[in-house]
């Protein structure tokens, strides 16, 4: 009788196989839970909107809110080169994105109103959408308009 129970004593993870395949499938269990975990908060963190810091003294002229996206309009009385560089700095400049001077002459020009910048920040994933526009341009006798564009969660 003593000889029995010794024999199953331990029961079915008496097998070394059996061990090695119950601590595979807790490590497949295990790694499930974390991709889910993951994918879960970076879906969540990119149904933000990205952060645009207004530029410095700028005025708020109007703004629009909707369910995913908003838009802002600020007036300055600095030039459209000077927003373009303190936007350059401070936005995630790598994937394409990032800010450009634009030309509306066919011959390019330095003077206020011949150029307008563009700055673009997409940090899209998957299926939900995260990004934000900035239109820079010189309105003569106003000084520079800055469009702040964001969308997410889309």
């Amino acid at each position: 009788m003593v000889a029995t129970s010794r024999t199953f004593a331990g029961g079915f993870l008496r097998s070394n196989m059996v061990r090695l395949v119950v601590i595979g499938v807790g490590i497949v269990v295990l790694m499930l839970i974390g991709g889910i975990v993951t994918f879960s908060a970076t879906r969540s963190m990119h149904s933000q909107p990205i952060t645009v810091e207004p530029y410095p003294g700028a005025k708020l002229v109007s703004q629009q809110t909707d369910a995913h996206s908003d838009r802002q309009v600020y007036a300055t009385d600095a030039t459209v080169e000077s927003v373009l560089v303190f936007y350059s700095q401070r936005l995630n400049t790598d994937d394409g994105n990032g800010c450009k001077k634009l030309y509306l002459d066919a011959t390019p020009s330095e003077e206020p109103g011949h150029y307008i910048g563009r700055c673009l920040v997409d940090t899209s994933w998957l299926d939900v959408t995260q990004n934000a526009a900035i239109r820079v341009s010189y309105v003569d006798g106003s000084g520079t308009l800055i469009e702040v564009e964001r969308n997410w969660g889309k």
